[in-house]
């Protein structure tokens, strides 16, 4: 079979549970590879169809991380293509027992909010929809490389904040990073905070990625910045920019953070969440619980940032 020029391929998948497009990447060497697998029952395979290409062409799949919407369609692409699995193996554990993930990362803030009863039923839907476990193939490390032949090579840079073992994939040769949702800007569009369960780390990974020589960075979302549009792709000076608005994102967290410290463990989540907002400026666009259609980024990322959850 002839192969074409190596290149990264962005796709758009429709992921109607959450009426949102989310962003996955073929990477096309002499092998076929995808990076992220989108949320369960996404038109993944309808995505993959639009481009000329199918599951069982897909030689390796590599999740940036466990969440659903990156690796909630693992089962059906393994299952149709059979693809080599790929994770950081910090977090593989999540891969293997979903409900460890729901648990780690979604079941603090949900009783919060919820309840109990909606945290039990929130935490089996979410199981069934990630297929149930499944093991990787290879567990990644940081530097580990990806080669996928015809000049691609994907070096593994582990970002960790987002999730334990969250990472981007960096063709050197070509300065494109995926970045997944390891760097989240402001946050997604309609005003809610960026998702981050370890603020340290993720501090620490921005810092990373703003010594390294990107020249074009995808993400999974189409995240804001402040001195930037929303966008999943930026290139050239727009990517240090929004790197730069990460980072001023993430400083001004700790601060809001530290500020709400001594009553956090007392006062109300949905309360300590509009305190936070409200000490951000104006101009970076968040909204409080009440404004936002799906609240659960903002109260997660407080719950975590003051508390370090439940």
């Amino acid at each position: 079979m002839e192969h074409g020029p190596a290149r990264i391929v962005p796709l758009a998948v429709w992921w109607g549970a959450m009426q949102i497009d989310l962003q996955v990447y073929l990477l096309e060497g002499e092998e076929l590879g995808l990076v992220d697998t989108a949320g369960p029952g996404a038109s993944l395979v309808e995505a993959l169809a639009a481009d000329g290409r199918a599951p069982a062409e897909i030689s390796v799949v590599i999740n940036t991380h466990a969440h659903a919407d990156h690796a909630g369609g693992n089962h059906t692409v393994k299952t149709l293509g059979g693809g080599r699995l790929c994770i950081h193996r910090d977090d593989a554990p999540f891969l293997e027992d979903p409900g460890l993930s729901f648990d780690r990362f979604f079941g603090p803030r949900t009783r919060i909010l919820r309840g109990e009863a909606a945290a039990t039923a929130e935490r089996a839907a979410y199981i069934e929809g990630m297929g149930g476990a499944l093991a990787a193939d290879r567990l990644l490390d940081d530097g580990d490389l990806i080669e996928l032949g015809g000049s691609l090579a994907i070096r593994v840079i582990h970002l960790p904040g987002h999730t334990p073992g969250s990472a981007g994939f960096f063709w050197e040769k070509e300065g494109i990073l995926i970045a997944g949702d390891s760097v989240a800007g402001l946050g997604t569009p309609e005003g809610s905070l960026p998702l981050v369960f370890d603020l340290a780390a993720y501090r620490a990974s921005v810092d990373r990625l703003l010594d390294m020589p990107i020249g074009r960075l995808y993400t999974s979302h189409p995240y804001r910045g402040l001195r930037v549009t929303a966008a999943a792709v930026r290139e050239g000076a727009d990517v240090r920019t929004y790197l730069e608005d990460s980072k001023e994102m993430a400083a001004r967290l700790a601060e809001a953070f530290e500020a709400q410290a001594d009553r956090a463990d007392d006062a109300p989540l949905i309360e300590i969440a509009d305190a936070v907002v409200d000490s951000l400026p104006p101009e970076m666009g968040h909204r409080r619980i009440a404004e936002l259609p799906f609240a659960d980024f903002t109260a997660t990322t407080v719950l975590w940032g003051t508390r370090g959850a439940q």
